[in-house]
């Protein structure tokens, strides 16, 4: 599973303890019940009874420990919504989310895989997520992530890391998206080209380069930004072949980077500034030939120079 989602995962798990307060080890559930060890792993009757984790008594576990365990966990977490979509999700507003979890993209995995760790139930407790999720709806995503639990006062909290999810998750995607200047600027500045979690903050990027307006998940996410300036600059693209709608040649300019100048643009061709006509290198004069008044050269009639001694 990508590195940068597990860290987000950590970090809202338990911040505390990634940055090393081991005394963040194992404490209180806000909702309540059996205590939490780690990173979200909430003990079981018989770990809390027994005092073990798989064996291994709680008290000799180290932050390392628990970082194994988290990961196992969320193996578990992203099996359990895999089972789920194959059984089909039901959503009382829009339907069922039903899916091949091989055939979803890495980013669409991991929402699931966050709610399904979690959240009580898992994807079952937001159905309506899940559909916007697996169709790939953003507007829906949108309206249905947010997430909030009931404390032991029976107080009902919106989580923080909603906050965190929506900036991970449905942040605006980089201008080069669609834009071939902004694209030329990444050629230049290659770390701007992959963020490192781009997988996630940028689902126009999610296969690299740029992607063209026949795009059917880019064109969702853009119907959704419409008070950003992409929305305008995927317009140039709509001519764009349905079958190629990635960048298949294109190079800084050559006084910028010294490489060849760009030649085509997402498989077409771009017009070239003609060559210009050489220069003809200039024609030294005798120095021994007739001259007029002004100092031109004077010529027979059949334009050779007529000379004023020997040569």
């Amino acid at each position: 599973m990508n590195e940068d989602f597990i860290k987000y995962m950590l970090e809202q798990e338990n911040g505390a303890l990634l940055a090393g307060n081991t005394s963040k080890l194992l404490h209180d559930s806000p909702e309540g019940g059996t205590k939490t060890f780690g990173f979200g792993h909430k003990l079981t009757a018989e770990e809390q009874r027994t005092g073990k984790i798989n064996g291994k008594p709680i008290k000799q576990m180290t932050r390392d420990d628990a970082i194994a365990l988290f990961r196992e966990d969320l193996a578990k977490a992203a099996e359990r919504a895999k089972v789920k979509l194959a059984n089909g999700v039901k959503s009382d507003k829009y339907g069922v989310a039903k899916a091949d979890w091989d055939q979803l993209s890495e980013r669409q995995k991991a929402m699931l895989t966050d709610f399904e760790f979690n959240v009580k139930n898992g994807i079952k407790a937001f159905p309506s997520f899940t559909y916007g999720v697996v169709n790939n709806n953003q507007d829906i995503m949108r309206e249905e992530y947010k997430r909030s639990f009931t404390d032991a006062k029976g107080r009902t909290r919106e989580l923080a890391r909603n906050k965190a999810f929506s900036d991970l998750f449905f942040a605006p995607p980089m201008q080069a998206a669609a834009d071939p200047e902004a694209q030329f600027m990444l050629d230049i500045a290659p770390d701007l080209k992959k963020p490192t979690n781009d997988l996630f903050v940028n689902p126009l990027l999610q296969g690299g380069g740029l992607v063209s307006a026949e795009d059917p998940e880019a064109q969702t996410f853009m119907d959704t930004a419409t008070n950003t300036p992409m929305k305008r600059s995927l317009k140039p693209l709509q001519n764009v072949q349905p079958y190629d709608n990635r960048v298949t040649e294109v190079n800084v300019p050559a006084k910028m980077t010294g490489s060849p100048p760009i030649t085509s643009f997402m498989g077409t061709p771009l017009p070239q500034a003609p060559t210009p006509a050489p220069v003809p290198a200039p024609v030294e004069e005798p120095k021994n030939i007739w001259r007029d008044s002004e100092g031109r050269p004077i010529r027979d009639r059949f334009g050779g120079y007529i000379y004023s001694g020997n040569y």
